[in-house]
């Protein structure tokens, strides 16, 4: 479970509840401030999951890149918040800059011979730019996730990972462009496609990363091994309370 990285699972969660969560200021008539929200919040999440994932990910990676060359690097969770946190900085800047210059707002649009408050974020240059930053990432996270392809089983979770990311850049290959030519004039066909590919990449990364480390607690051979270092434990300290 170490390996798992507890804290960095966490803000892996976190992220995903972000996702989540920005989907609703969708469905209220759109105000400025809900454009604003829509894109903190969206993003954030997002690059937030994914800098953790990666910096996993380089956890294993570094790990055995140094075993082979007989050093075993000790790398605590401190140091892949030195990983996630500039990334999320670059993120935040970059949507302070957004905000301020730039900032989201609410247009009445007609499509349909109908009249919609949208904030049209597909269609922003701006949102082109925080696209391309993400898709740097999933770059950076797919060249770590072949480096440890073939770890051990133990560290398998790089193999969930390398999933996780293959669909992420799949649902992105599809829903991008629809959401860019379809959503054009229709708001409730931009919404449609968005809120089916977040729900689709974020819950099968989350079934990807989670799924497997539940069945693993609650496996009888789980247990039964437990049960095993537990006994082991119990008669090293009784030997060593004879030898004492």
């Amino acid at each position: 479970m170490k390996a798992a990285s507890i804290n960095i699972s966490v803000l892996i969660c976190f992220g995903a509840i972000m996702m989540y969560a920005h989907l609703f200021l969708f469905y209220p008539s759109q105000t400025d401030e809900l454009c604003n929200g829509i894109v903190w919040i969206g993003h954030l999440g997002f690059i937030l999951s994914l800098s953790c994932l990666f910096a996993k990910t380089w956890r294993i990676s570094e790990i055995f890149r140094n075993t082979e060359l007989g050093n075993i690097p000790i790398i605590h969770d401190r140091d892949l918040f030195m990983i996630v946190l500039p990334i999320n900085a670059v993120a935040i800047i970059y949507l302070i800059i957004w905000s301020t210059v730039g900032k989201p707002e609410a247009r009445v649009y007609q499509a349909d011979k109908k009249e919609y408050v949208s904030c049209r974020l597909a269609q922003s240059n701006w949102t082109y730019g925080v696209l391309a930053g993400e898709g740097l990432l999933l770059l950076w996270g797919t060249w770590l996730s072949i480096q440890v392809r073939n770890v051990a089983s133990k560290f398998n979770e790089s193999k969930h990972i390398g999933m996780s990311i293959y669909n992420i850049v799949l649902v992105s290959a599809v829903a991008l462009p629809v959401t860019i030519v379809l959503g054009k004039d229709n708001p409730d066909v931009e919404f449609a496609v968005v809120a089916c590919a977040i729900i689709m990449a974020t819950s099968m990364t989350l079934g990807l990363l989670f799924i497997p480390k539940i069945a693993e607690c609650i496996s009888p051979k789980r247990e039964s091994k437990m049960t095993s270092m537990v006994g082991t434990g119990s008669s090293a300290v009784n030997v060593s309370g004879t030898q004492k």
